[in-house]
């Protein structure tokens, strides 16, 4: 059974299609004023390779909005953070979740280092295939058995949100011992 426990930042990513769908609508808009019989098959080209370029970068952004970065898929929760970063951790390797806070992973001239909530995900001291991963700066830390999540690139990070992911977790790992306690002789 698959259930979503963190979802991306939909917000920022809505933003994100900005710029694609502009260069979607200049390349259309280009071929579209160079249809007539005297116009240069280079800007025919030009606009269609911006179409090209503005209609795949769309598509991954749709793609985008329905990843989650948590996600439990039967005994195992899937972590991704990044479009090819995808972790698959059993349930008996995280401990707990709690709520953090540190730099965002973006930085504004103005401002400097901005502040945000984290989703800090702690491993057991037995899981330590899971103490350290490399994952991109921006998105997360991954550490001395504790996964920082920046909550700048997900769904709003808050106490009711880590008490709801600590009680699914804790439901899910005694279902899994049952499981197991009426399986084992």
């Amino acid at each position: 059974m698959r259930e979503i426990w963190l979802r991306s930042n939909r917000r920022a990513l809505w933003f994100g299609f900005v710029p694609p769908c502009l260069l979607l609508a200049g390349g259309a808009a280009t071929v579209a004023s160079n249809q007539q019989a005297n116009a240069r098959e280079l800007w025919l080209i030009v606009g269609s390779l911006a179409m090209i370029l503005g209609g795949l970068a769309i598509a991954a952004l749709i793609a985008l909005l329905w990843s989650p970065k948590l996600q439990r898929d039967g005994e195992f929760v899937k972590i991704r953070l990044g479009p090819r970063a995808h972790y698959h951790v059993p349930l008996h390797s995280i401990e707990c979740f709690f709520l953090g806070e540190g730099t965002s992973g973006l930085s504004l001239p103005a401002a400097g280092s901005v502040k945000s909530a984290h989703l800090i995900v702690r491993f057991t001291e037995r899981a330590v295939d899971w103490h350290r991963r490399e994952v991109r700066p921006n998105l997360g830390k991954w550490e001395d058995g504790y996964l920082a999540i920046h909550g700048t690139w997900c769904e709003p990070i808050d106490e009711d949100l880590v008490r709801r992911l600590n009680h699914r977790l804790a439901t899910v790992k005694r279902q899994a011992n049952k499981r197991q306690a009426k399986e084992s002789p």
